[in-house]
């Protein structure tokens, strides 16, 4: 909105609002976290502590949104907008390789169930624009049954293809925030409700508008 004031000339005091988008890239751009993750997984003798290894070695002086425990090696730590997450790196890759078998999804494909069909269908055409993608990043030729995709990888393609739908609407937003921790009716915790204000951006964008 900023930039359509600056074009249309209208005098205006420009409004700093925290950008995002570091964040998003330490998780899912390369050599990001969820890059190392897939990379550890394809390792014969990849594990959880290895993966952490990585983590620190590439990002840790590199990127200011990521940190690690001081007294832990197998945990890190993402600076989100909201605060800081700590994460446990046990049970990463397992959970990352844990995607549906091909062969079942083949059967679920001849069912007779309208709505499983309808999923198949979805999920066809999801794959299609990723290997449109894919094909874009220099990887001509790869197919599916080549590289097994892991969970992180699905959900970079899912993420993807939200992004594209959203870019080509023109969306609107219901901002939903819990009054309270302890699910007590008509009681607002007000500065519970100011912290996911600002952490959604409302502020922000009502400063702008």
């Amino acid at each position: 909105e900023q930039e359509e004031y600056m074009k249309e000339e209208i005098p205006w005091t420009l409004i700093d609002f925290y950008d995002n988008q570091p964040c998003i890239n330490l998780i899912e751009a390369r050599m990001g976290i969820l890059d190392l993750l897939d990379e550890e997984c394809k390792m014969p003798k990849g594990s959880d502590d290895t993966w952490a290894q990585k983590l620190y070695n590439t990002l840790l002086k590199q990127n200011a949104h990521f940190d690690k425990p001081r007294l832990s090696n197998r945990a890190f730590i993402i600076l989100h907008f909201a605060d800081k997450v700590e994460y446990q790196c046990v049970g990463f890759l397992e959970k990352n390789k844990d995607t549906v078998n091909e062969e079942q999804i083949n059967v679920l494909k001849k069912s007779k169930f309208n709505l499983l069909l309808k999923l198949c269908e979805e999920e066809d055409k999801a794959t299609a624009s990723t290997s449109r993608l894919s094909s874009i990043i220099g990887k001509v030729g790869q197919t599916l049954r080549e590289t097994k995709k892991t969970v992180g990888m699905q959900f970079r393609q899912s993420l993807q293809l939200l992004m594209d739908t959203l870019n080509a609407t023109t969306p609107h937003y219901v901002r939903c925030i819990k009054p309270n921790d302890l699910k007590a009716p008509f009681t607002l915790d007000p500065v519970r409700a100011v912290q996911q204000l600002r952490a959604c951006g409302v502020l922000e964008t009502i400063r702008i508008s």
